[in-house]
């Protein structure tokens, strides 16, 4: 088995630990980790800011901070990349961020880059509106100490036996004074004025911005082009030399010809001499443990809030600080202005900080645990972290082979049942400089302290009630982690839960098992021994129930480790209400096609209680279908039908319903009406198919167009689970009355009734089979009171209704609005 991947487990801390202070900003939180002995690393956040500062202890023998660049130099690379370029065996890169300001047209660093005192890039310096106003740099000594400051170069050119010590090079040219132009001067010519003298050299014997120009060389070159006092525009810079341009009317070139040999020198004060490298950077922030004066507050780019990066050392050049901000991120850090950034720094206590690239190249890069490489750590603005010339790097040189760090975690968190077991993970393992090393399982040894349990391989096997330990070790490496063993857990639901199920049905039961307070717990749904109470059915090792054939009340039972579960379970018994129509109204149309459906609750047609469903439907020829959705919980019973009582000539169209069981399988079932030959409250079924486990849900009641164009009124009432085969009667309503066999209905009306309209087809009695049964009608004097009476008597125990319907018409003509129903029980 190879070595597992794995990311850095970080301690969440309040206080830093870089023994460092924080007077002006406090941070919500702040995350750190030791990257390698002597190299700290730490996030700090709150609501505006997410910073990150990589602490290196160079006084370690094993850490050195070097400088890093595309092995394509001059090319541009992302830091991540860079890193893991120059990363080898003695020379691991554990962390680090971008470095140089550069161009990013032709790929050369803006500012002065020297490595082992060759003079890669001269550079420039910038204006009073840039970011190095003077030349400050960033150099690490050959005596392993970090190096910030002012650096000044020795510039000397020698011609006719005359030497000349120049004041700048590649800036603007300033009144009598003499500046160095060279190929790294951002434009392509010295872009002077014509008030001065101008010398150009090609054929130097060595490229001034090259490795092979070293700092104290001298170089030799040719004139190839002298421009006198007011002689128009520059040139363009030799690329394989220099330019050397006076202001005023100097006698510099006084006694010069094309052709002849000149010398330049560049150098550098002593205590730049002796480095590894150098780069120029600007501006200064903090000097001598306070804001720097170079922090110019009218400086445009000095106020903008950005993404920055920053190099920091203490007194002694011992500790180098890598420090970087995220910026441009609205809701995560707004970046700092270089005045911020210099406060922030200087309540770092850091003695000395010199500012370099931000924006978007602000990069910080660290090797978390288990990774060769180092990862980018903070969040690029521009969402991808950009390619950049070169790069500051906290680099390991050396390599032991020797385990000194294991990390290890369980597969499962929880205490853990008797019988049951867990496996565990190795995330890594590291050496005594953190890096990663190879091993397989067969390398890891496993133990358990507090006869808890065993190990048989990387699995722990849970054997005694207990608190103890494992162990995983590798060498001198160990680490280990706390485990409970527990007899049984505290709680166990057995799902469903209080279960009605219908004869002969089946369903699966599970159980969720779990402590008193919450915690988790491990164990195996195979350690359950599954038994039934009162011969309710039977019940195999996997849970599954078939229940009996007989109604009967009793109990299942889930034995863990001799610790007895129960859960209720009713088998047939009565009917449970899913849906009364009484509350809040938990349904809304649909339709397919030219349909229409208004959903409403009424309570003149209750079947039971006060209230019942209304759909009033419409079809044109096109449309296909109309949907009442429900919104309701899921049902973990097993019924044998769904049913409910609806009210309405249903002949012409289809009802049915639609579930969608345990797995998201949606089924459609139809509604059979028991009695289907009148319109008046009927009991409709739902068969459930016996395949669909519990849980499900109810979707829709749906409505499907016969043929034709039609329109139509019904409503719903009582919908409700049924156990057995048992359809509900007219005697499950409660909205009946019980009346004798003779009895006279007075039918009462607020205006008078035309005696023509009131006949057997305005007002009747019927049957549940539709058939009418005849009666009598007689009007008082005012004729607003019609008497209805049987003209034999109704048959007992029959269920009939009165129907007044719309055909009964007042004197004025009109006709009564909508039908009024009223059923009834014969004693």
């Amino acid at each position: 088995m190879q070595r597992k991947s794995a990311r850095v487990f970080r301690t969440l801390v309040v206080l830093a630990l870089l023994s460092l202070a924080f007077p002006q900003y406090g941070y919500a939180d702040s995350e750190n980790f030791e990257v390698t002995p002597g190299v700290e690393y730490e996030e700090y956040k709150d609501s505006t800011q997410a910073i990150q500062v990589m602490e290196v202890d160079l006084t370690q023998p094993h850490l050195d901070l070097g400088l890093g660049m595309d092995e394509n130099y001059p090319n541009t690379e992302p830091i991540s990349e860079i890193a893991k370029d120059i990363s080898e065996e003695g020379n691991r890169v554990v962390g680090g961020v971008n470095g140089s300001f550069f161009y990013m047209d032709f790929k050369y660093p803006t500012y002065l880059m020297s490595i082992d005192g060759n003079l890669f890039n001269l550079g420039t310096v910038a204006g009073s509106s840039g970011y190095m106003q003077d030349t400050k740099a960033f150099g690490m000594t050959n005596d392993g100490r970090g190096l910030i400051g002012d650096i000044n170069l020795d510039i000397e050119f020698t011609a006719n036996d005359r030497t000349f010590t120049m004041d700048k090079f590649n800036q603007d040219r300033g009144h009598h004074e003499k500046v160095l132009y060279t190929p790294s001067n951002y434009h392509y010519t010295p872009d002077t004025n014509e008030w001065g003298v101008e010398i150009y050299v090609h054929n130097v014997d060595k490229p001034i911005d090259s490795m092979e120009m070293s700092l104290g060389d001298t170089i030799t070159g040719e004139v190839k082009e002298i421009r006198p006092y007011n002689s128009g525009s520059p040139t363009n810079i030799p690329s394989d030399g220099y330019v050397i341009s006076v202001h005023g009317e100097s006698d510099i070139a006084d006694g010069l010809s094309v052709g002849d040999e000149v010398e330049l020198t560049v150098d550098v004060e002593n205590e730049w001499k002796d480095t590894e490298y150098i780069i120029a950077s600007g501006p200064m922030l903090v000097n001598d443990g306070q804001v720097a004066r170079d922090m110019i507050p009218s400086n445009s780019v000095a106020r903008t809030k950005a993404p920055r990066t920053a190099v920091g050392i203490n007194e002694d050049g011992s500790k180098v600080y890598l420090i970087t901000v995220d910026g441009r991120q609205v809701g995560y850090s707004e970046g700092m202005s270089l005045i911020d950034f210099a406060n922030y720094l200087e309540g770092l206590g850091i003695e000395h900080a010199l500012n370099l690239d931000g924006g978007g190249s602000t990069t910080m890069v660290a090797r978390e645990y288990g990774d060769v490489y180092p990862s980018v750590m903070n969040s690029p603005s521009g969402g991808y972290e950009r390619s950049v010339i070169n790069g500051l790097f906290a680099i390991v040189n050396q390599e032991s082979g020797v385990p000194e760090k294991i990390n290890f975690e369980r597969d499962e968190e929880g205490k853990v049942v008797v019988g049951a077991s867990f496996d565990v993970d190795v995330n890594y393992v590291l050496d005594e400089f953190y890096h990663p090393l190879e091993y397989t399982l067969n390398d890891i040894q496993f133990s358990v302290d507090g006869d808890v349990g065993r190990f048989t391989g990387d699995q722990f096997i849970a054997e005694t009630p207990g608190v103890g330990k494992i162990h995983a070790s590798m060498g001198p490496a160990d680490a280990s982690l706390p485990v409970e063993v527990i007899q049984a857990p505290d709680e166990v639901r057995i799902a469903p839960q209080d279960l009605s199920i219908a004869l002969n049905r089946s369903q699966t039961f599970e159980v969720d098992a779990r402590m008193s307070d919450g915690s988790p717990v491990i164990w195996d749904p195979e350690m359950v021994n599954w038994s039934t109470i009162n011969e309710i059915g039977t019940i195999d090792e996997n849970g599954e129930f078939t229940a009996s054939s007989d109604s009967v009340a009793g109990q299942i039972v889930a034995s863990i480790n001799g610790k007895d579960y129960e859960t209720n379970v009713a088998i047939g018994g009565p009917d449970k209400v899913v849906e009364s129509f009484e509350d809040n109204l938990n349904w809304v149309s649909s339709s397919i096609g030219n349909a229409q459906l208004e959903i409403e609750q009424v309570s003149e047609k209750a079947a039971v209680g006060g209230q019942a469903l209304s759909l009033s439907y419409q079809f044109e020829d096109d449309a296909t279908k109309v949907s009442a959705v429900y919104d309701g919980d899921q049902i973990y019973d097993r019924p044998e039908h769904i049913g409910m009582w609806v009210h309405g000539d249903i002949d012409d169209h289809n009802l049915g319903l639609q579930i969608t069981d345990s797995h998201g399988t949606k089924h459609q079932l139809d509604l059979i009406p028991v009695e289907a030959d009148w319109d008046g409250w009927q009991y409709v079924a739902a068969s459930v198919p016996e395949s669909i486990q519990s849980p499900f849900k109810i979707d829709q009641i749906m409505l499907e167009k016969a043929d034709g164009p039609s329109e139509g009124q019904l409503f719903i009432d009582k919908m409700v689970l049924s156990f057995d085969e048992n359809n509900q009667t007219l005697e499950d309503l409660e909205n009946y009355e019980t009346v004798s066999a003779t009895k006279e209905w007075k039918v009462t009306f607020d205006k008078s009734i035309d005696p023509e309209s009131v006949n057997e087809n305005s007002i009747f009695v019927e049957d549940v089979h539709g058939d009418k049964h005849e009666v009598t009608y007689e009007l008082n004097e005012q004729q607003t009171v019609i008497t209805v009476s049987p003209t034999e008597a109704y048959t007992s125990d029959e269920f009939y209704r009165l129907v007044i319907n719309e055909n009964v018409q007042g004197e004025n003509g009109f006709n009564k609005l909508g039908q009024t129903d009223q059923l009834f029980k014969v004693e």
